[in-house]
Parts: C-alpha cells; sequence; structure tokens
C-alpha cells in the first residue's frame, strides 16, 4: 500500500510511468523520472532533445518519427498571426519575435518563457528557462550567435 502512495504522489508532483510518457519520449531516450531533483536535469536534457528534433525535422538518429510534411506545414505562418505556425512553433517572420537572430528560427515557448530555441541555419539549439521576456531571450541568443562566428 504504502508503494502505492509513493506512486500517486510522484505521478501528482508530474512523474510518469514509462507507459504514461509521451510517444516521442521513449525514441528520444527519456524514461520514468524518479525524484524531483532528477526531473529538472530530465526535463532539460528532454527539452534539448525535442529542439534537435524538430532541428531535423522529425528525423531522430536512422529513424523518421515525424514526417517532413508536419514540419512543412508546422513552419508556415498561419493566415491570423504570422508568427505562429503549428501550436508550439513561435516563428521568427520577418524577425519580429527575436530581431537578433535569423528569419527562419523558431521557439517552442512555454510558461514563465521558458523557450526551446532552434536555429536551423547556425544548426542550434538552445534551452533557456526563467528568463524574464521575450527581449531577454532575444538578448542571449544574439550574444550565442555572435560568439560562434
Amino acid at each position: 500500500a504504502s508503494s502505492r502512495l509513493v506512486e500517486q504522489q510522484q505521478l501528482r508532483l508530474g512523474h510518469q510511468r514509462p507507459g504514461d510518457l509521451d510517444p516521442l519520449a521513449l525514441p528520444l531516450g527519456q524514461r520514468a523520472v524518479i525524484t524531483l531533483r532528477q526531473r529538472q536535469s530530465a526535463e532539460l536534457r528532454l527539452d534539448l532533445r525535442f529542439g534537435l528534433l524538430t532541428l531535423r525535422r522529425g528525423q531522430w538518429r536512422e529513424r523518421r518519427l515525424l514526417s517532413e510534411r508536419f514540419f512543412t506545414q508546422a513552419l508556415t505562418p498561419t493566415p491570423v498571426e504570422s508568427g505562429y505556425g503549428f501550436m508550439n512553433f513561435f516563428l521568427n517572420t520577418g524577425q519580429k519575435r527575436l530581431p537578433g537572430a535569423p528569419d527562419s528560427s523558431y521557439a517552442h515557448l512555454g510558461n514563465g518563457t521558458n523557450a526551446v530555441y532552434v536555429d536551423p541555419t547556425s544548426d542550434l539549439v538552445v534551452v533557456a528557462r526563467w528568463i524574464s521576456s521575450a527581449r531577454t531571450l532575444d538578448g542571449v541568443i544574439k550574444q550565442l550567435l555572435v560568439g560562434s562566428n
């Protein structure tokens, strides 16, 4: 009974059992998360891997996990807002969102301005956590791009 209570508590805190993982998580190497300390580093690793998956347009090592067509559609600006692709694909159309980054870059943004920045031009993925604003993210990206040239 006590192990069941621990499992229920872990699930309440956001931990997952292997069978509960997103279908993309296992091919990207994500397994069940056991402790809160491990959870943060595991989430960072998964965010980086997710960024690499989108940078590689659905290809993970020798496996195609998402179709090329999916990425063509996901990275096409919507008629309603040119900065939106598919849900969670925030495009940098006209360099409006991130003026210091290439037009071809995009980001997956979450609560608290957690971002997975993807730059196909520079072959770069950056995970930034709890930054204060999009302007701050732009400054970080600008510094990284200047330093890589």
